[in-house]
């Protein structure tokens, strides 16, 4: 990562990520992360599952957000495209 005039740029490199996974990404919304670098780790999330084979049979993604307590945010067998993640994601 690197920081250039308080602008961060992560650059996410993934080869051949194919086969059967479940990923659940945790967020931290405790406060710990500034509320106006949030986005910058929303699209983190977002580049890695747009790297992704987001289908039932191949790669299911979770999304669970959490503060004082934690809330899923998307379930494992809600989303079928990487799209429809990064959309629950962003929301």
């Amino acid at each position: 990562m690197l920081e250039s005039h308080n602008v961060y740029v992560m650059y996410v490199y993934v080869t051949d990520c194919s086969g059967v996974i479940d990923l659940v990404f945790v967020l931290d919304k405790s406060g710990s992360i500034l509320k106006e670098r949030f986005p910058v780790v929303i699209e983190f999330v977002a580049s890695l599952i747009m790297s992704m084979d987001v289908h039932p049979d191949r790669t299911r993604i979770g999304l669970v957000s959490w503060s004082d307590t934690a809330e899923v945010n998307a379930l494992l067998n809600q989303y079928n495209t990487r799209e429809d993640v990064i959309q629950a994601l962003r929301a």
